[in-house]
């Protein structure tokens, strides 16, 4: 079986590499290939210095864009290049592939196109609705309007469309007339046998993230200014100064860190924190979970599918400090509870956010389309 997919809109495998995420993004088409001997083709807008990482795994094969067509600067260029892609693809590959797969919904177009011109199955990801997204970050309405159009277009073409929270289900399934068969849910993974479990004591708290409004740091270091708790956050984004500057000496910053080192971060932590206006199916709140810190998140929607409060960890209301300042506490002084509460966590990400598990719904997903 062959499965050629499309990296999101103008980002390259040198891009993943450099935000940390390579290792992780390519562990599940790694699993996938050894697993079932699979063919994986993946489409970058990278350009030649993409092909270094084929050696990644065995039976990957790497088709970066730009290294035969010129980049030009411009999104809107780059947009239109888009649009003649899949004819290029088509030509090389000589539809040599049976699934067509995006990695999020931007950029799904050219996936779109290569179907239609191969009659070929396409599966669309999500890891978050774009529209909804799009609402709380106050975007234009001329863009929420096509990322509305384009999740409707691409309910309607795709053969699958998977999100990775029941309420992105609920909102598409109520909100869109589509057939409920080719939606489904497949919540985001956690490589459970990569994970270094928490044993710490400290008062050390951690919080990861991009250093952007929607992640609310400015808030969280407002709370953590008062407290005599340290708090250290890893990330970075176009808030890092103003953020730094608002800190006092107990809140430290560190750079993004790539996966596996940060996998080895949780592990030094007793709590993780975070209080994102919102969010998706939030990787690091899984894999924190799955590490067994101990948990506090904001009670949004998607968080409260993860955390059962006060059975795998705690939702709080980050306009309630006293209470926050109360949970803090009461944490470091009753060892026991924790504990119980962190056991909980981990078989929560065994039980329903597994890789192995994912690797097999991927597949059994692949075989699905091909068998009808």
């Amino acid at each position: 079986m062959n499965i050629i997919l499309f990296l999101t809109f103008g980002l390259s495998l040198q891009d993943w590499k450099a935000s940390g995420l390579l290792d992780r993004e390519l562990e599940l088409y790694k699993r996938l290939s050894e697993k079932f001997d699979l063919n994986i083709s993946i489409v970058t807008y990278g350009d030649i210095s993409d092909l270094d990482f084929e050696y990644r795994f065995k039976n990957l094969q790497i088709i970066p864009i730009f290294k035969h067509f010129r980049k030009y600067n411009g999104k809107f260029i780059l947009l239109l290049q888009s649009l003649v892609f899949p004819f290029y693809i088509k030509k090389i590959s000589g539809k040599n592939f049976d699934i067509i797969k995006t990695n999020q919904l931007m950029g799904c177009w050219s996936a779109i196109i290569l179907k239609f011109i191969t009659r070929k199955k396409l599966i669309i990801r999500t890891g978050y609705d774009l529209y909804t997204f799009s609402k709380y970050d106050k975007k234009s309405i001329l863009k929420r309007l096509s990322y509305l159009i384009l999740t409707i277009i691409s309910l309607f073409i795709s053969n699958l469309y998977t999100v990775s929270s029941n309420s992105d289900y609920s909102l598409l399934k109520n909100k869109i007339l589509v057939n409920k068969k080719k939606l489904v849910v497949r919540k985001n993974w956690v490589d459970t046998e990569s994970l270094q479990i928490s044993n710490i004591s400290n008062k050390q708290v951690l919080a990861v993230g991009r250093l952007e409004k929607q992640k609310d740091f400015e808030t969280l270091i407002k709370l953590f200014n008062k407290l005599p708790y340290s708090l250290d956050i890893v990330g970075d984004g176009s808030l890092k100064n103003y953020l730094k500057s608002i800190s006092n000496t107990n809140i430290t910053f560190i750079d993004k860190l790539d996966h596996q080192k940060l996998l080895e971060t949780y592990s030094n932590y007793k709590i993780y924190i975070s209080f994102s206006d919102y969010e998706g199916n939030s990787k690091t709140l899984l894999e924190a979970m799955g590490s067994k810190c101990l948990v506090l998140a904001s009670n949004i929607k998607n968080n409260s599918e993860i955390i059962e409060d006060g059975i795998n960890g705690y939702l709080i209301n980050k306009n309630q400090p006293s209470k926050i300042i109360e949970k803090l506490n009461y944490i470091y002084e009753n060892e026991n509870i924790c504990t119980e509460i962190t056991e909980n966590a981990y078989k929560y990400i065994v039980d329903n956010h597994s890789l192995n598990g994912y690797v097999l719904n991927e597949y059994n997903d692949y075989k699905h389309l091909l068998s009808n």
